[in-house]
Formats: structure tokens, sequence, C-alpha cells
């Protein structure tokens, strides 16, 4: 897959590579976890709004460091200052400051894609919808994973039946017809 990473036109941000380890110092990429989970995925408009503007100051920092620029071509989101990767646990450590400096609750930066995948579900979006979005390379993982989901919705569904209780339709119009 070529091109852009982000299509601001089109509000959709290709995954390529991931960055999960280091070898001798250095960031490791690698394709997904699985071949085919090379995706685009659609983006909400806030979100490539925000990136648009990230990228302005991005592009700023680039060109104010001129020769000591060390990223080369690529266009790492996130950086150490000089155009290479963050370490590759730099963001869940980052992550982890915040969460204590603001008192949250202990939460992995990971946990936020299950969050971000539950409220999807719970927003009535079709599981399959959701397993592509996530990359899972089979149906059955996302509906392992978020199955206690599934199950809620579930319960609502049928709670959504009671309006066709018969005895209560029934009683009803017993009622209507005196």
């Amino acid at each position: 897959m070529s091109g852009p990473m982000f299509d601001f036109e089109n509000s959709t941000i290709c995954i390529r590579k991931s960055i999960s380890l280091t070898q001798d110092g250095q960031a490791f990429e690698k394709a997904p976890k699985t071949a085919d989970s090379e995706r685009i995925v659609d983006m909400p408009g806030w979100f490539i709004e925000d990136l648009c503007r990230f990228r302005f100051t991005w592009l700023e920092e680039r060109m104010k460091i001129g020769d000591l620029w060390q990223g080369g071509e690529r266009q790492y989101v996130f950086h150490g200052g000089e155009g290479l990767p963050f370490y590759h646990n730099t963001p869940s450590h980052t992550w982890r400051k915040f969460v204590a400096r603001h008192g949250l609750p202990k939460l992995r930066l990971h946990d936020l894609r299950h969050t971000a995948a539950t409220l999807l579900i719970e927003a009535n979006t079709d599981l399959k919808i959701v397993q592509e979005r996530l990359g899972h390379a089979k149906y059955s993982t996302t509906a392992d994973l978020y199955a206690h989901v599934t199950k809620k919705i579930s319960k609502e569904t049928a709670a959504k039946l009671d309006k066709f209780d018969p005895s209560k339709n029934f009683r009803q119009q017993s009622v209507n017809k005196r």
C-alpha cells in the first residue's frame, strides 16, 4: 500500500506499521500483527481537524531544526524532536504519568482501544465494522473479546420486546372495549 498515511480530504488514516520493540537502541518497525491488517480507517472530523493543526506545528518544528533532522523522509507523528521515533514504550510511560498527574483511575494506554471498541458496540455499531476498525483478522476474535458488551446489548434488545407482551396487550384491549 502506498500513498500518505493520513488522507485529510477523505478523513482516513492508514495503519501500515507499528513500533513495539527497540533493537540495539533503535525503534524497530514491523507490520501489524496480522499481515492483512494493513488497513484504512475512517476517522471523525474533529480528529482530522486536530491532526491538521498538529501537522502544521510538526512541519514548523522540522523546518526550525533544519540539518539536524534525522528522520529522513519519514514523518513520524510522535518523535523525540529530531525526527526519530520515540523509544517503543515512551507513549505508555507518558500516559501513565498523565493518568497519575490527573488522579485518573489506572488505565493502560492500550485500554483506550478497548474503550473505543466498547463504546462503538454499545452505540449499535455492527460488530463486523468494529472488527475491521480494530484490524482483527477473525470476526470471532472481536466477538470473543467483546462478548460482555454484546450480552448487555442482547439483554437490552430483549427488554425492547417487552412492549409486545401479549398479556399486557390483551388487558389493554379489554380495557379499551369497555
